[in-house]
């Protein structure tokens, strides 16, 4: 018998979907000075609710791992048609909709970068259609460079690229599972490696699976951490209430992007 989700990630997807969409109309309708003369950039940027979005995703993941235990195959059919179906109609209609898009963009009455942006992407999409057609059908998008086809990660659906590298992660998960729970640290530090030495090399696609890994790393720990929550009840509140603010204050002056850690 399965447990019941937790309500708590429920809500925070529905409340991290809103922020998405929000930041993404503003960055369209007003200026990135207004923007920043209200100080409002963090609030606005589209990349940290998705940021939060891939560290639910290795929290989620890993937490269905361990209740299910079922076959590689099993769990990668599972996750495909959970991922795949909703997502490829919508492509369709995207990839119907592009000369629609263009024409409508080319004759806004305002314009700023991100608008240009998309004007761009729409042309380089009509000039390799199938190419970029292709890829997407495949959920490869993410892999390719920028140097291979430009701006891959962004065609038909901007933000089609997080798609692509939640399905590199399901693909990778399962073996990850495998090497901590059976405690195969050698492995796992191999692993460990070649992510970071992927993402060294510098790999320009933001859809790359070790470009973003740490993220899910982070939402990993934060399920075992879960499971294991004994250790959070034997600690003293005090010390609690002070480590807190200190490690929200260390955060923000050692990590690059703050706000979805904390």
């Amino acid at each position: 018998m399965t447990k019941p989700k937790l309500a708590s990630l429920e809500s925070l997807r529905g409340l991290l979907a809103l922020w998405v969409v929000v930041a993404h109309v503003t960055a369209r309708v007003i200026s990135e000075g207004t923007i920043a003369g209200f100080h409002a950039r963090a609030p606005l940027e589209p990349l940290l609710p998705v940021y939060v979005f891939m560290t639910l995703s290795g929290f989620v993941i890993f937490h269905l791992l361990e209740r299910q235990r079922e076959s590689y195959g099993a769990f990668i059919l599972r996750r495909f048609f959970r991922l795949a179906p909703l997502y490829l109609v919508v492509l369709l209609v995207a990839a119907w909709m592009v000369p629609f898009e263009l024409r409508t963009l080319d004759n806004l009455f305002w314009r700023n970068p991100h608008i240009y942006d998309a004007i761009k992407i729409h042309h380089e999409t009509l000039d390799h259609f199938w190419p970029y057609l292709w890829s997407h059908v495949l959920l490869l998008h993410g892999l390719i460079p920028e140097t291979v086809l430009p701006d891959a990660n962004f065609t038909f659906l901007s933000q089609g690229w997080s798609i692509s590298l939640e399905w590199q992660f399901y693909l990778l998960a399962p073996l990850v599972f495998w090497l901590i729970a059976g405690r195969r640290y050698l492995g796992l530090g191999l692993l460990a490696a070649a992510m970071a030495g992927l993402l060294f090399l510098g790999y320009p696609s933001i859809g790359f699976l070790p470009n973003q890994f740490a993220w899910f790393a982070l939402g990993i720990a934060s399920f075992y951490a879960y499971r294991s929550s004994g250790w959070f009840a034997r600690l003293n509140p005090r010390t609690h209430d002070l480590l807190l603010p200190v490690i929200g204050v260390l955060l923000f002056f050692l990590l690059r992007s703050t706000w979805p850690v904390l």
